[in-house]
Order: C-alpha cells, then sequence, then structure tokens
C-alpha cells in the first residue's frame, strides 16, 4: 500500500469544501430567539392580533394590509375569528404566492409546534395554537414573546428563510 500524500492545493480544497458544508448546513430561524418558550395559559393568548408584516412576497405594499384591518380575534370561549388575513397559497413545493386576503373562523387550541435548538443542545419547546378550519397554510402559528404571548407568526417553507406573517397583540 502506498501513501497518501496531500499538496497545499488539496489541503486547501477539503477546507474550502468542510467550510462551505458548515456555512451552508447550520442556517438559523432568524426568528428563534422571539419565540415563546413558556408554556402560555389561555388567558395569555386571548386578545386581539393587528397585522404587522410579511416577508413572503416583498414586491407586495406593506401598508396594504395594515390599511385593510387584517386581524385575528382569540376569544375566551376557544373560537377565534380572523378578518382580512392575506392568503399566501403553496402553489409549489414550499413556494408560496398571494391569492386574495380571507376571513374564516374556527376553534383554537394551544399547543407545542416545535422545538428551539439555542446551539447548547438543551431543546426547548415551541408554542402556537392550531386553528382548526383555517387553509392548511395557517393551521399551525407559533407564539411570540419568550415569556407571555405579544404576538403571533405563520411560517412559510424552510424556517431558516424568514418567510413569515406577523400580528402583533393590541
Amino acid at each position: 500500500m502506498g501513501a497518501y500524500i496531500l499538496t497545499s492545493n488539496m489541503r486547501y480544497l477539503i477546507l474550502i469544501l468542510t467550510l462551505t458544508t458548515i456555512i451552508t448546513g447550520c442556517q438559523y430561524d432568524p426568528y428563534a430567539d422571539k419565540y415563546t418558550i413558556v408554556e402560555p395559559t389561555d388567558t395569555d393568548v386571548i386578545g386581539t392580533y393587528e397585522y404587522d408584516f410579511q416577508t413572503i412576497d416583498i414586491s407586495i405594499d406593506k401598508n396594504k394590509f395594515k390599511s385593510n384591518g387584517s386581524r385575528i380575534i382569540i376569544n375566551s370561549d376557544r373560537t377565534y375569528k380572523i378578518e382580512m388575513m392575506p392568503y399566501f397559497k403553496e402553489v409549489a413545493i414550499m413556494t408560496y404566492e398571494f391569492k386574495r386576503q380571507i376571513s374564516f373562523s374556527g376553534s383554537w387550541r394551544i399547543q407545542e409546534i416545535g422545538t428551539i435548538d439555542f446551539g447548547n443542545g438543551n431543546l426547548k419547546k415551541r408554542w402556537g395554537i392550531l386553528l382548526y378550519l383555517a387553509p392548511k397554510e395557517l393551521q399551525y402559528a407559533g407564539f411570540l414573546g419568550t415569556e407571555k404571548p405579544n404576538g403571533i407568526i405563520f411560517g412559510f417553507g424552510d424556517p431558516d428563510s424568514g418567510n413569515v406573517m406577523t400580528f402583533s397583540k393590541k
């Protein structure tokens, strides 16, 4: 068996490939530090949430949905009402397109919708809301506010992409 000798060019190539793999493989959800990680109570989430912003389609005027009164109302009887919400429909795998603003209602419940790893291996539960009778793209939403919810966030596609729509509690 012959010995393998790595030239300086081969070492440099291996270094570049390793760094590229690390950089592209270790993305981070840009909103992870804003998610609710303490289980909220029903009282914590009841209220009205008004449209804040969306990053799914930046060509849409950012004030369009605010002026139309887009909001979410979470009621104490575990029902909700959504008025004039922007509807981004999945038209291909992880590809969303604005269709129209929609209004609908249904029932809700608080539930764990995932976990967050802040890099130390200590996973934290991420809390959100399940909206029954909502279109599939809008059924699961996360709460914003590390201790108590002060907003609702809908994610679209890969969380690392940062494609979201948010509502702030009023």
